[in-house]
Parts: structure tokens; sequence; C-alpha cells
């Protein structure tokens, strides 16, 4: 058996606000992460570490099989998570809930990898030049990057290698930042999944970008939520533009004709009229979360014939420069069946 145990016990104290129920495309960003494990096929448990202060919002979410508290350090929450796992576990995956881009392939990767080899994490290797600086951020020296490598989650073991490990560490009173730094300090070997896919690790508000396909989101740092697209306001306010073309880019390239855009200030602009008449919502309201969109129920058809047909898609903008590219690039991967969703 198969046991996943996600850490969201952090203080995000780099964000500034909770990460883990920021606004991310209209779901919390750890309802994204705790989504994958829940559904793949490997996974037979998921067990959330959280803290006090989220643990009825944690379970409000509905995507775990057990709710524990953390502790004041990760090595203590994961710990806790640990002795959570079902009796008959032999294996576990343990995740960042600040990591909602991880993949299902990515996760049967790391597993794979660790039930062959006893102990995996899932990595990045690092291809920028790196650079030594002092405090003042003066460089020092350059570092060479062969073999370097930027871990990420999930990191896969055996159960009980990685209880043995974490017994020595807590007995030794020693701080680890995550499995691989408990299992190097028993001594025993580690192997990397290379990963080649989108795995961020929200730290910054500006990660949360990540929520638009085109990067181009803006953060309202008093509100701590995503609320502006740059896309959108160049359209916009662009009287160079035709008023038809001030349609963001992501609206223009839907392959589905399904997204609409609009003031929703305005009641009697088009958007607020269709909102109403189709009884449009909030996602998931109880997180608290006021995300600047709405969401459109499925129509009510009583039969095949009453079957509205798909609209068809406006073609992109022929434009020059950036967005002319990211309308060119949005279009081809909708063509493709590689869109975003």
């Amino acid at each position: 058996m198969i046991s996943a145990i996600v850490v969201a016990a952090g203080s995000s104290r780099r964000m500034g606000f909770d990460k883990l129920f920021a606004d991310l495309a209209g779901r919390p960003v750890l309802a994204w992460s705790l989504e994958v494990f829940q559904k793949h096929p490997e996974i037979a448990e998921v067990i959330v570490v959280t803290s006090e202060a989220n643990q009825s919002r944690v379970e409000a979410l509905g995507l775990a099989d057990q709710v524990v508290l953390g502790g004041a350090e990760r090595h203590e929450s994961v710990w806790n998570g640990l002795e959570a796992v079902a009796s008959d576990t032999k294996w576990v995956a343990v995740h960042d809930g600040a990591r909602p881009l991880i993949a299902a392939d990515t996760i049967s990767a790391g597993l794979a990898l660790a039930q062959e080899r006893k102990a995996a994490a899932v990595a990045r290797p690092v291809t920028e030049t790196m650079k030594r600086a002092d405090a003042e951020g003066r460089v020092l020296e350059a570092v060479d990057r062969d073999g370097l490598w930027a871990m990420e989650t999930p990191q896969c073991f055996d159960l009980a290698l990685l209880r043995r490990a974490y017994e020595a560490v807590r007995s030794a009173g020693r701080l680890v930042t995550d499995e691989v730094s408990a299992l190097e300090e028993i001594g025993e070997s580690v192997y990397l999944a290379a990963n080649g896919k989108p795995n961020l690790k929200i730290t910054f508000p500006e990660d949360l970008a990540w929520s638009c396909a085109y990067g181009a989101r803006e953060m309202d740092l008093a509100a701590g939520v995503m609320k502006k697209c740059t896309l959108c306001v160049d359209r916009i306010y662009n009287d160079d533009l035709e008023e038809v073309d001030r349609q963001p880019a992501c609206v223009k390239t839907c392959p589905a004709g399904a997204r609409h855009f609009g003031d929703l200030a305005d009641p009697m602009s088009d958007v607020s009229i269709l909102v109403k008449e189709r009884g449009g919502f909030d996602l998931m309201p109880e997180q608290g979360n006021k995300p600047v969109n709405k969401y459109l129920p499925p129509r009510q058809r009583t039969s095949l014939a009453d079957a509205a047909p798909m609209p068809v898609p406006e073609a992109p903008v022929e434009a020059d420069g950036l967005l002319g590219w990211v309308d060119r690039l949005l279009s081809v991967g909708a063509s493709s069946g590689k869109g975003v969703n």
C-alpha cells in the first residue's frame, strides 16, 4: 500500500499571507495539490499535515483521508504524518502542499524509482549559471553546476527506511528541510527522478502568476489574491485596437468558445446579464475565496435536439509583438489538444 503525506503546516512567512489558501485559478493552492494525489491510481490514502488554524479549512476541502496537526518544524510535521499512515503501508510519498502543478506521471516516476531503489526524490538538474554571493549581493565566485540538482517533491521511500531516518533526526535534535536530508543523516543513498515538467513551489506572491496560462496575472498584495491580467489590461485600454479586438487573449483563443469577458461591476453589462440568467456562482465560497470571475453551470437540455451547436471561436488576432506571438502559440496548443484548461 502507498500513502501520500502532504505537508501543509508552514507559516508562509515569505509570502505575507497564507499561500496554501490563496486563490489559484478559482481554487485554493492546496486543493490543486491534493486533487492530483487523490486521483492517482497508486495512492491508497492522502494524509494532510496542517496547522491547528487551518485544520477545519483543510477538512472542508474534502480531499484528505486524514488531517493531522503539524509541528513547529517541517520534519516534526512529516513525523506526525508518518505516525498516521495505515498499518499496511509499505511505501510513502511526501509532498509539499505549495506545489500545485505536480503531474500524475511525475508522481508515478518517483514511486517507480523508490520501489526499485527504496529511496527516491523528484528533482530538476540545475541549468542556470550559478554564482556565490555575499550578504550584500556581491558576486564572490562561480559555482560549478555539474552534478547540481534542485530538489522537488514528492520524495518517495520505503516506509521503514524513512521512519528510521526521522527517528535518528529527532534523537539527535537535528533540523532537516526535506526527506533526502533525513536519509543523508543515516548514510542512506537517495536516487533522483528527473522532472521536466513545471513543479513550482509557491513561495512569493508573484509565483501565483502560474494560475494564468500566459503567466501574466498580477498580484493584489493588499487583498492577497490574483486580480488582473496584464494582457487584459493591454487589450481593454488599448485605443489602437478596435473594440471587438479588446477581448483578452485567453477568451479569444479558448477552443470551446466557453469564456466570456466584461465588467461584472456593471449590472447591465453583457457578462452580468449572462451570470444572472445562467445562475453564475463563485467556486468554493466556503473557503472564503473572492475570485473576480464567475462560473456558469451547464445549460439544462431535455434532448439532443435541443443542443445548441458548438460555438466556433474567433480566429486569433494577427498582431505583431508579444500579444500576437502569445495568441499564435496558444492557438497551436489548443488545436493540438495541448491547451491549458
